[in-house]
């Protein structure tokens, strides 16, 4: 009998700040959409946080593919967006 699972790959995402020179700890999500809707979400939030604090200073990555079923890691080290780039309407 074939196994019928279906193989995913999961998207490892991360912020980068420019005047640190530092990457945040990663997480995983499904796809660069995802991830991309999540950030600009958290800029819409009225409440404080560290990404929209420093907003100019911010680079959303893709870093590398999760596949779920191997267990391995692909790199895939790309800057999405530019997050000085982003502009949130009021």
């Amino acid at each position: 009998m074939e196994d019928s699972t279906c193989k995913m790959k999961l998207g490892v995402y991360t912020v980068y700040d420019k005047l640190t020179k530092e990457f945040q700890n990663p997480f995983n999500m499904p796809n660069d959409s995802v991830f991309l809707r999540e950030i600009v979400n958290v800029l819409k939030d009225d409440k404080d946080n560290e990404i929209k604090k420093n907003q100019k200073d911010k680079v959303a990555y893709r870093i590398a593919w999760f596949d779920t079923e191997s267990g391995e890691y692909e790199n895939a080290k790309k800057a999405l967006l530019d997050l000085n780039d982003v502009k949130i309407k009021k």
